[in-house]
């Protein structure tokens, strides 16, 4: 459990699975003290909290579950208008793992498309979550009504992925995971070899389907019931960190964020990209040490 990246890490998760209603759920989780629960982004799935995982399971029992269609999770039905892949959906499947855990009330913590989720429960089911942590993630709504050119050149999947069944997912199966996950940039230096083999085995037919699936729902029903919620701010306390980008940073994050949320208890910039859990793991376990415990 002492390990914070690598091989221990990985290798220290209980990997297991609860179905419901035809779904399955792949998690892994630590058992200790209160819960705590972690929801990743794409292209990821829950070993992308690697470094962090285990020492936060040193104080508590964390819980982190693939979201449907990620991961070794499955692949359900899109529904009606993408019902199934809306983050509302997803939220709910996240309370249900917890509740299976005997936690009805948890903290959270997301990163990018987890963010996302994680959101949307605390508008959707705010007495289940006792305190949340968003890393590096602006609100949906906000996003699709204040795009630029550099957002667009910097952040070209999330429309790619949303184009109709089935041409973008067609297109990355024509090319091996590996070539498509190293070259689409991003990644952070100090990602371990066994963690990216992860990623890399997960990143099946399956998986890019549910990637599709998710960002086809994001840029319809989840911003439509963004949308419907825009003036709707969560009071769930709240800590967000986000990563600079080798740039100064800007208020962009601090004035957005106290629209949409009315206990903003910390917001702080890091000298991070995107995976700010991977690339400062010691000062973002020092800042969620501080907030989860306060």
């Amino acid at each position: 459990m002492g390990q914070s990246g690598g091989r221990g890490a990985v290798s220290r998760l209980q990997a297991s699975r609860y179905a419901d209603e035809g779904r399955r759920h792949s998690r892994a989780s630590w058992r200790f003290g209160a819960a705590f629960a972690l929801a990743h982004g794409y292209p990821n799935n829950h070993v992308l909290w690697h470094a962090v995982a285990a020492k936060l399971a040193q104080r508590y029992h964390v819980v982190c579950p693939d979201l449907r269609g990620y991961g070794d999770s499955s692949l359900p039905d899109p529904g009606a208008r993408l019902i199934n892949y809306s983050h509302r959906v997803m939220a709910e499947d996240m309370i249900e793992v917890m509740e299976q855990l005997g936690h009805q009330r948890f903290f959270l913590i997301g990163h990018d498309r987890g963010a996302r989720v994680s959101h949307r429960m605390c508008l959707d089911h705010p007495e289940r979550v006792m305190k949340l942590c968003l890393l590096d993630m602006l609100p949906t709504y906000y996003v699709w009504t204040n795009t630029t050119r550099e957002w667009a050149l910097g952040t070209w999947h999330w429309a790619f992925l949303a184009q109709p069944e089935p041409f973008p997912q067609t297109m990355i199966n024509a090319v091996t995971p590996e070539w498509f996950l190293t070259n689409r940039g991003g990644i952070p230096r100090q990602r371990p070899k066994i963690v990216m083999d992860e990623f890399i085995r997960c990143f099946t037919p399956k998986t890019i389907s549910g990637a599709c699936r998710d960002y086809r729902a994001g840029a319809t029903i989840n911003f439509e019931m963004d949308a419907a919620d825009k003036d709707k701010k969560i009071a769930t306390p709240l800590l967000v960190l986000w990563g600079t980008r080798g740039a100064p940073p800007t208020d962009e994050y601090p004035t957005v964020w106290r629209k949409f949320a009315s206990n903003l208890e910390t917001i702080e910039p890091l000298a991070t990209g995107h995976y700010i859990q991977e690339e400062m793991p010691e000062q973002c376990l020092d800042r969620f040490f501080k907030f989860f415990v306060a």
